[in-house]
């Protein structure tokens, strides 16, 4: 959980939030073995949407969904 924290940490804006994808090159940066199936999910998504401490939002964008993490 700490990797995670800490990628969290790095990749957030003045807002206090980051797209999901940002969020995995800086978890691949800190652990470069990190895997979100390691944890039993599929996506990156679906671990941060399993984690009570985040919330995920969705973010349309020309049709396209680019998830943005923020803290609870």
């Amino acid at each position: 959980m700490s990797i995670i924290d800490k990628a969290f940490e790095i990749s957030t804006n003045e807002e206090e939030d980051t797209y999901i994808s940002k969020l995995g090159l800086s978890l691949r940066k800190i652990d470069p073995s990190f895997d979100s199936r390691t944890y039993g999910f599929r996506t990156l998504t679906q671990l941060f949407e399993s984690l009570d401490k985040y919330i995920v939002v969705k973010n349309i964008i020309n049709g396209v969904n680019h998830p943005l993490v923020k803290l609870k």
